[in-house]
């Protein structure tokens, strides 16, 4: 199924929404974060609510992929789920919440990534952080000064 669902990502094709998402509500947590990944890949705005529902999830690798599936799909509604992992101890789930601020943050989010940038020893977190800070500015140019 994980691989089904994986595949399914990458071949958009608007039949398979519906499997991606049936196959988040899978009880293999490994099946439910593919089913994420491939809906925020194939731009299925029509799922954000039912991602939305998974950042309640038990599971920390659930919440914050449906966080960074529901940025994918342009909602910011992850944003506070991100910013919960921004401290965690695991490296990985803080780089995921940096990427998931970097997607779908705001200007006033720079702060705080060049905060992390600065403060953080760990170079991999500094590397997203400047990553992230820079998908922002990207997406949301300071205005032009006249």
């Amino acid at each position: 199924r994980e691989y089904v669902i994986t595949a399914l990502g990458k071949i958009y094709d608007p039949k398979s929404v519906s499997t991606g998402r049936d196959a988040v509500a899978d009880t293999e947590e490994r099946v439910v974060l593919q089913a994420l990944d491939a809906l925020g890949n194939m731009h299925d705005t029509g799922s954000t609510a039912t991602v939305a529902k998974m950042m309640s999830s038990p599971s920390d690798n659930i919440k914050l992929m449906a966080a960074r599936t529901l940025a994918a799909l342009g909602d910011n509604g992850g944003l506070p789920v991100a910013k919960v992992f921004l401290n965690n101890t695991d490296q990985q789930k803080r780089i995921r919440s940096i990427e998931i601020i970097g997607l779908s943050g705001t200007r006033e989010d720079i702060a705080l990534l060049k905060e992390v940038q600065t403060k953080d020893a760990n170079p991999y977190i500094q590397q997203q952080a400047k990553q992230s800070i820079g998908w922002i500015n990207a997406r949301l140019p300071e205005p032009k000064k006249q």
